[in-house]
């Protein structure tokens, strides 16, 4: 598997292929309150002496089997998927897998509308 974080190729919202990759959510990640965020770190600043950087993320555990959810398009020899999901009020997002596999041939392209 390659990961590339410099490359320099242009895409725009139609992707590396050029395709409508537009699709219905199909999964919607609902915001955190940020005051609830900020109250627990707080309260565990206030129970330890010892000093913690300010807390930037908190993680989201999905229990997401996306293979099953992917809405499929086949075009001549080839098929790609589509499966967007929405993560509103955050500033940052990662996605982290704890199961994953692609095939040899296959490749996976993460894209982020409001990026491009």
């Amino acid at each position: 598997m390659n990961t590339n974080f410099n490359n320099n190729e242009q895409i725009d919202s139609n992707g590396k292929f050029i395709k409508n990759y537009k699709t219905k959510i199909n999964f919607e990640v609902a915001p955190k309150n940020i005051s609830d965020l900020l109250n627990k770190e707080q309260k565990a600043k206030a129970q330890s002496n010892d000093e913690k950087p300010f807390r930037l993320a908190e993680p989201v555990p999905i229990d997401l089997n996306i293979a099953n959810k992917i809405e499929w398009n086949t075009e001549a020899d080839s098929s790609y998927g589509k499966f967007t999901i929405k993560v509103t009020q955050a500033l940052s997002t990662s996605i982290n897998f704890d199961q994953f596999y692609l095939p040899t041939g296959t490749e996976m392209f993460i894209y982020n509308e409001n990026a491009i």
